[in-house]
């Protein structure tokens, strides 16, 4: 199973999702992120780090040191998800109307529109299911995915983990 930025952002070193990722780490089953998604949350944590917020320094580093130990598996964004993403983007470019309506800014939304285009890619193209608190916008992505792999499989947008 993959994660997207939604769970990933609220991974924390002490909590129900810590805990999680050290329960299948144990089964031999690691959790997964996107590269995107962790751009996406270091990218957050570094914004507000740079606005005076230190908790988010030590958080950044934290997070850092978590996946250069392995303990989260990071899947890349490969060429057939780039050329994926893209067909993908060629097809949707517009947002979904609750993503405009949820986003701070109408640039910051597209942003986050592409982002989730990539991270849907790389999790279908790693032959993963996707968990997140974002299902809305992800199963239009999983429809566009079907359309453009008819017969091939779909990707699985699950419910976070509890």
């Amino acid at each position: 199973m993959a994660w997207d930025t939604t769970l990933l952002g609220a991974l924390r070193e002490e909590g129900p999702l810590i805990d999680l990722v050290h329960r299948q780490l144990t089964a031999g089953d690691p959790i997964s992120v996107t590269a995107a998604s962790l751009h996406e949350v270091a990218y957050g944590y570094a914004k507000a780090a740079h606005a005076g917020n230190r908790g988010f320094v030590r958080l950044l580093a934290w997070l850092k040191g978590f996946i250069s130990e392995g303990r989260i598996e990071v899947l890349p964004f490969s060429s057939r998800a780039a050329v994926l993403a893209g067909e993908l983007r060629g097809r949707h470019h517009a947002l979904p109307a609750r993503k405009r309506a949820r986003q701070g800014s109408k640039a910051g939304a597209r942003v986050a529109w592409v982002m989730d285009i990539q991270i849907a890619a790389t999790v279908w193209t790693a032959g993963r299911e996707l968990a997140t608190a974002n299902r809305g916008d992800f199963e239009v992505i999983a429809e566009l995915i079907s359309e453009l792999a008819p017969g091939g499989p779909p990707l699985h947008v699950a419910t976070p983990p509890a």
